[in-house]
């Protein structure tokens, strides 16, 4: 086992070999997805862990890609909870949660320790003063009780509502592939798993899941350092962008711990040994945040949002060349143009809809022909 586990980690790709294990486990598509779940797992060893945040409606496949990340998790780093009930983090004992991969399934279930979790994410402690009271001695007073823990988090939402601004720039958000070509893909899969071939290759899974338990235990605390940090540019347009670029350098630091071991130790003046992240080790978290994860984590808008901006702006300005009229925001459209427009579901459209009227970009708007149809326009801005 523990030969399979260094193979994996001696692997230069090891993004594509954590893609094509994942698709082997059942999770088609979405490589960025898989690749950033199973780093914020491995990042539950290091100083400054990983969390995040996948948003998507029911049924599009959130769950499963926490599913199979844990399930690549050894079992003793592993905690998946259900729900978390309001003071039961503070009486966990530190070896209860310290260097964990916490999966919550859904952020509802956690609505209770939601300041709790915040503070583990950047404190790695919890402190707490209780009372107590001694009946017989008729004695009372306070008790100082302290949790320290470091945890790697990830969880799952239908949407952004609900979820405290706090908390969400703690994470990197992700959003699944609700296309027609990624159900396509699933349904393939599904098809494929039933027949004679898919079957056998499902009996060999637990190879893959043994291999990659043995690949993590055989990771070892390191120094680590970006020679190259200062070097990286890195939007600044807003507050956030301070935590956000933190977060960026330690999913680097990530990746060069999970390559450890295709790295040349260095000792400083004193002896110590440090690992320097290389030029693959950026090209793998630059690969993953440049597919719209940076966006999500980073705005207010989704990418899905300014998708939908986009291509329904480009709908109105053909509709104001073809009916002659001033401008794309005398174009009045309908969630139905939208629909048709972009190739999306329902409820898709009408999260970004309402995403869009909320920050302004569009107005709603009264048009005798669409009756009591809710009815749009592009803000004016000029």
């Amino acid at each position: 086992e523990r030969k399979d586990g260094m193979t994996l980690l001696l692997t230069v790709r090891i993004d594509d070999a954590i893609d094509r294990d994942m698709t082997a486990l059942g999770y088609v598509g979405e490589r960025r997805n898989k690749i950033l779940a199973y780093l914020v797992s491995i990042s539950r060893m290091m100083d400054e862990p990983l969390a995040l945040l996948v948003i998507a409606k029911s049924s599009s496949g959130k769950s499963a890609l926490l599913d199979t990340a844990a399930r690549l998790t050894p079992p003793e780093d592993l905690l998946e909870l259900t729900s978390i009930s309001g003071q039961a983090l503070n009486y966990m004992k530190d070896d209860d949660l310290d260097r964990k991969f916490v999966v919550i399934g859904e952020t509802e279930g956690a609505a209770n320790v939601e300041y709790h979790l915040r503070e583990l994410l950047s404190k790695h402690r919890l402190t707490r003063i209780t009372a107590w009271k001694d009946e017989t001695a008729n004695e009372h007073g306070g008790r100082l009780l302290t949790v320290r823990a470091r945890i790697a988090l990830a969880t799952t939402a239908t949407s952004r509502t609900g979820i405290h601004d706090e908390n969400a720039t703690r994470f990197f958000e992700t959003r699944t592939d609700e296309t027609t070509a990624q159900t396509e893909r699933i349904l393939d899969h599904i098809a494929w798993r039933m027949t004679g071939e898919g079957a056998e290759a499902s009996g060999r899974e637990f190879l893959i899941v043994r291999k990659h338990h043995a690949a993590q235990r055989c990771l070892r605390p390191a120094g680590l350092v970006i020679p190259y940090a200062k070097k990286i540019k890195f939007p600044a347009r807003s507050m956030r962008s301070r935590r956000d670029y933190t977060k960026f350098l330690y999913l680097i630091k990530t990746i060069a711990f999970q390559r450890q071991h295709l790295h040349e130790a260095i000792r400083d003046k004193d002896g110590a040994a440090y690992i320097e992240a290389d030029a693959e080790d950026y090209r793998i978290a630059y690969d993953l945040i440049t597919g719209g994860v940076l966006a999500n984590t980073m705005g207010d808008l989704t990418v899905e949002d300014r998708e939908l901006d986009r291509v329904v702006r480009a709908y109105a300005e053909h509709e104001a060349k073809t009916r002659k009229l001033a401008s794309l925001c005398d174009v009045a459209w309908t969630r139905r143009d939208a629909r048709e427009v972009a190739g999306w579901s329902h409820k898709t459209v009408r999260r970004s809809v309402e995403h869009l009227l909320d920050y302004e970009f569009i107005e709603t708007s009264r048009d005798v022909r669409y009756g009591q149809r809710h009815v749009y326009r592009f803000v004016d801005e000029t």
